[in-house]
């Protein structure tokens, strides 16, 4: 399940990092972001892909998860990757859904406890 949680905040984290560059913003909403937009969308990134890593080293360790963790990493990439290439407009809700995924997950097991 943690793994679940991993996958989704990396894809979260790699989409919002991708729409905080101008020109992937305008690919996938045919505006730019303001600056401070921008800003909050790479912190709001990087907070989910270190989410991500923490969950991975929590769950297998620091040697094997952070294997994992570039694992997750280069898949969710890999999403981004062709979503850009192939559905730039459906990066935003894959996006939103990695992270409902991340955060519905990760809720249901803490109250599983």
């Amino acid at each position: 399940m943690s793994e679940l949680v991993a996958f989704g905040a990396s894809v979260a984290g790699m989409a919002a990092l991708s729409l905080a560059m101008e020109r992937h913003a305008r690919q996938a909403l045919s505006r730019p972001w303001s600056a401070r937009a921008r800003r909050g969308l790479r912190g709001v990134g990087a907070a989910a892909l270190a989410f991500a890593g923490m969950q991975c080293v929590d769950t297998h360790g620091p040697g094997v998860g952070l294997v994992a963790w570039c694992g997750w990493l280069n898949a969710a990439g890999l999403i981004v990757v062709l979503l850009l290439a192939h559905r730039p407009r459906a990066l935003g809700p894959v996006g939103v859904a990695g992270a409902f995924a991340a955060a519905s997950v990760g809720l249901h097991a803490y109250l599983s406890l």
